[in-house]
């Protein structure tokens, strides 16, 4: 399964990307009007100045720092949301304030959207089904001419939603994941119950000298994509994901897989998880060090979600 043993750095990413976790843990610029079960409305404050002055500094997308599993250009701002677990989510985009500029000399060459927001389906992590919302603070219009937002007006419906969730308590790992979602309130109303896990499992992670080490120094979100894991020398499609396991100091760690439902790592794809730091007696800090160790690798048996 894998190529040549490396060990691994990640780089603390405080969202599904760096932006959307900050993002959503603080909510700059959002204020929210509605949160129910069959809708989710809110007022999103853009700076068209400050959208002009990079599309006027960039002169291709590539030059654009790019963020999370869709790869969004740092103009987007990216929040994550618990839909329903069945049926769709409908989006509704008021666009307030809207300014008009000529496209030539404010990056006309990049591949700018269409649309002010979007919204994509991530899957589902402890039976809560995620998604996407990116909002996009300039967009092609017509006659050469791009439209700035300052403000927009976002509404998601849920119109398929029936019933309640299993109601189940929140762990603390739930607890802290939640905060980076806009609509966190939403999570035991629209959870699913788990399966549980197999007897099986193994309670010790087997086989370490065959995975990859990872190496951790703060508590965040933290995020493995397909070229990364190529370039430390894990071989992604060899692998099945539904028996590829995370562990740390001999406990088993959930992973959320972002991409489609088979079982094979692609590229665009990414693997998530909740990675904490080395911490001492008081739960704080320790005296020798913070470094954490973490262990990916495959094993025949069902991997924790």
């Amino acid at each position: 399964m894998m190529a040549k043993q490396k060990s691994l750095l990640l780089f603390l990413i405080c969202s599904l990307c760096s932006v959307a976790l900050r993002a959503a843990a603080t909510r700059p610029g959002i204020k929210i009007l509605e949160n129910s079960a069959r809708v989710l409305r809110f007022q999103c404050i853009l700076n068209p100045s400050q959208t002009l002055s990079v599309l006027q500094q960039t002169t291709h997308l590539d030059s654009v720092q790019r963020n999370g599993p869709a790869q969004e250009s740092n103009l987007d701002q990216t929040y994550l949301l618990l839909v329903p677990r069945q049926g769709i989510a409908r989006l509704q985009v008021q666009p307030m304030q809207l300014r008009s500029v000529p496209a030539a000399g404010t990056g006309e060459n990049l591949q700018l959207p269409t649309q002010f927001a979007e919204i994509t389906d991530l899957g589902i992590w402890r039976g809560l089904r995620l998604a996407r919302l990116v909002i996009h603070p300039a967009i092609w219009a017509q006659n050469g001419q791009l439209s700035l937002a300052e403000k927009l007006e976002v509404r998601v419906t849920f119109p398929d939603f029936r019933g309640v969730g299993s109601g189940r308590p929140l762990d603390a790992t739930e607890q802290k994941f939640l905060r980076h979602v806009l609509n966190p309130e939403m999570a035991r109303l629209w959870r699913s119950e788990l399966q549980p896990q197999q007897k099986n499992v193994p309670n010790s992670a087997p086989a370490m000298a065959g995975g990859l080490k990872i190496y951790i120094h703060e508590n965040g979100m933290y995020r493995l994509d397909f070229s990364r894991l190529q370039e430390a020398g894990f071989q992604p499609q060899q692998v099945n994901l539904r028996q590829l396991h995370l562990w740390n100091r001999g406990k088993e760690v959930p992973i959320f897989v972002a991409g489609d439902a088979d079982s094979l790592l692609e590229p665009g794809e990414s693997l998530y998880f909740w990675g904490q730091r080395l911490a001492g007696e008081d739960g704080w800090y320790n005296d020798e060090t913070d470094e954490n160790v973490y262990w990916l690798n495959q094993h025949n048996s069902p991997a924790l979600r």
